[in-house]
């Protein structure tokens, strides 16, 4: 287990080619036939050709195209706060499980099965973390898996035959309906679209398409719930945040993903959320296909590699008082070249996610566009939780447990921005 980010980067991103093997286990892979992800598959031209689609259709040259469209999601997502009381969580997943299908395979699909889609997607994702991350005696036993689901004991089995059925659900499902659509000339702009009309109905494709939809949404959804519990913890911060804001838009107009150049504080809180009590606590691990030697120390061929993320955001080496919410850390003269951007959290190497520009665009602007209209309350009757006793889910992407709240509008300009809104939707 490495729980340096230095040390990481040396070992999982400068010797890649060396460093980029999976070894998920035979309960996640074949029992839970989720061997065909883009996470887990062992390098090679399959990895190559799907991290090259996705980043040709979603990557930093490419992921502009999309900015209209998110932008008229965190429209919706306005209207939806202003009248949301509750989990945020919740609501935060479900607007991404939407983007993450409509960028992937169009608008059309989300109209017609998108609560499906998204419902499956949730439990799979679920599924997929207790697969990968708990113990299973059929990663050592592999003839276990010809025991009926009925015996006791057989829990890998009933988890394992339902989460293969969810698996070919999101491999296969929402890509026959897209080839359908693009026939038609219906599906309009989207990622399946794109590779569609270049590389037509490939394997590789299918698949690079199923990944995204499979991990897109919880990863940005944990980003976007992160900053808006610390604004909810935070309520000064938020004010903060408002005022950078207004200075940019004078109150006249609606957020727009193009400010975000024009807004350093905002900027450095949404990696300080990033950090400050990280939603993402382990990266999935490597495996090296030949000895590595780093400071000294030799890596055997064969050792699996683990990554601890929530160490490497909380080290005091690095951050000095990493307890402390503080996102003028990330402001000072030297912050540049004394302290890492904690989008590290993505992954290394050949295994960085290919979806993370997305997610950085998508979470940052619902987020912010959050903030700049609402101030988020607790609920009539409830207080607002003291920061030091913030308590979270004991996963490895975690969430806030007692994140209940509402959101009213910060001032008549942003009532009379919603109203615009109202009437234009």
């Amino acid at each position: 287990m490495i729980n340096s980010q230095e040390v990481c980067q040396e070992v999982l991103s400068k010797q890649t080619n060396k460093t980029s093997g999976r070894d998920a286990g035979y309960m996640f892979t074949t029992v839970m036939k989720l061997g065909w992800l883009l996470s887990m598959i062992q390098p090679g031209i399959r990895h190559t050709n799907q991290r090259r689609m996705i980043r040709k259709a979603i990557g930093p040259a490419a992921i502009g195209s999309h900015d209209s469209h998110l932008e008229q999601i965190g429209n919706d997502l306005a209207l939806q706060l202003a009248e949301f009381q509750g989990y945020v969580p919740n609501l935060v997943q479900n607007v991404m499980s939407r983007v993450i299908v409509e960028i992937t395979y169009g608008r059309e699909i989300w109209k017609r099965a998108g609560e499906e889609l998204a419902t499956n997607n949730h439990e799979l994702m679920h599924l997929s973390e207790i697969g990968l991350f708990n113990f299973w005696s059929v990663n050592f036993l592999h003839f276990l898996r010809y025991v009926p689901s009925w015996v006791p004991g057989a829990t890998f089995k009933r988890v394992g035959e339902r989460t293969a059925w969810l698996s070919d659900f999101v491999r296969y499902k929402p890509f026959e309906m897209a080839t359908e659509l693009h026939g038609l000339g219906r599906i309009g702009h989207c990622m399946a679209s794109e590779l569609l009309d270049e590389f037509g109905p490939d394997e590789d494709v299918r698949d690079a398409l199923g990944m995204l939809y499979q991990a897109g949404s919880d990863t940005t959804s944990g980003a976007i719930s992160a900053f808006l519990h610390n604004m909810f913890l935070f309520p000064d911060v938020a004010d903060r945040i408002f005022l950078e804001i207004r200075h940019v838009t004078q109150g006249k107009r609606l957020l727009q993903i193009a400010d975000r150049s024009s807004l350093p504080f905002t900027e450095a809180v949404w990696k300080e959320s990033l950090r400050w009590n990280p939603f993402f606590t382990l990266g999935v691990p490597h495996v090296n296909n030949e000895d590595v030697v780093v400071n000294g120390v030799r890596i055997p061929k064969g050792s699996v590699i683990g990554q601890n993320i929530g160490f490497m955001l909380i080290d005091p080496k690095v951050w000095g008082d990493p307890e402390v919410f503080r996102p003028e850390r990330f402001l000072d003269s030297d912050a540049g070249s004394s302290i890492p951007n904690p989008n590290f959290m993505f992954g290394f190497g050949a295994r960085a996610c290919p979806g993370m520009y997305l997610a950085d665009k998508a979470g940052f602007h619902f987020a912010v566009m959050t903030v700049s209209l609402f101030n988020i309350m607790p609920l009539e009757g409830k207080q607002r939780p003291d920061p030091a006793n913030a308590q979270y889910t004991d996963m490895p992407l975690r969430s806030p447990k007692d994140f209940y709240a509402r959101f009213t509008p910060r001032d008549q300009q942003a009532e009379y921005l919603l109203k615009t809104l109202s009437l234009e939707a």
